[in-house]
């Protein structure tokens, strides 16, 4: 007996309609701030900035950009004041720096226009980044099907997006976001469907048929044949 069609709804921020298997992603651990660390801040930073460049250069232009964002925040001293202040008074390097992150990120995260919160995505891809720096531990791409998908992920950040294969990728949801965030505005770019704001999903969603309608924010679980009819 077919599965019965489900209808999960969100924001539409990428318009476009794709239909493949669902892709789960969940969100991976991030780097702990409490582990001994073998590098000093400064250190650190120069990792997470060779990176952020690297990606940079083989990103269109649109990615540039917003990874520009990332490096000119690293660069600016008042992001980091407060964390080699704390380093001077006896604090460990990587429990100094989240301590500075977390600070910046209440305030991006406090009641404020939607755009500015997005901006708090930024810095908590920056923050990990720099804490993976501290840990020796390499940024992992996910490993996604060679088939035609659609990406379901818990949030996305610009420089995950930036080094996913969008070979088989065809459309994205994701549970948090907004239609104004970086990521957003990179799909957009790439023409990519994107629907943000996903209501709540389930475990059992991996492998499962799906449309995806950037247009509207819909994503059609086991789609009939009539929606079928109608995607193509």
């Amino acid at each position: 007996m077919p599965a019965t069609e489900r209808r999960l709804l969100g924001r539409a921020a990428s318009r476009g309609y794709a239909r493949g298997r669902i892709h789960v992603r969940r969100a991976s651990q991030e780097a702990q701030a409490g582990e001994a660390a073998a590098i000093d801040l400064r250190s650190a930073m120069r990792i997470a900035l060779a990176e952020l460049r690297g990606l940079q250069q083989a990103a269109d232009s649109t990615a540039a950009d917003i990874l520009q964002f990332q490096i000119e925040l690293l660069e600016d001293p008042e992001l980091t004041a407060g964390a080699f202040a704390a380093i001077s008074e006896g604090t460990a390097p990587a429990v100094a720096f989240r301590a500075a992150m977390d600070k910046h990120l209440r305030a991006y995260e406090a009641p404020a226009p939607e755009y500015q919160r997005e901006r708090a995505v930024d810095v908590r891809d920056l923050r990990d980044r720099v804490l993976r720096a501290f840990s020796g531990r390499a940024e992992i791409a996910p490993v996604l099907p060679e088939e035609d998908c659609l990406l379901i992920a818990d949030d996305l950040t610009p420089s995950a997006f930036v080094q996913l294969n969008w070979r088989y990728i065809k459309g994205v949801a994701i549970l948090g976001g907004s239609p104004m965030s970086h990521v957003a505005l990179l799909a957009r770019a790439r023409e990519i469907p994107l629907i943000v704001g996903l209501q709540d999903t389930e475990s059992d969603l991996d492998g499962r048929e799906a449309l995806l309608d950037g247009d509207t924010g819909c994503l059609v679980i086991d789609p009939s044949e009539r929606s079928l009819r109608g995607w193509r």
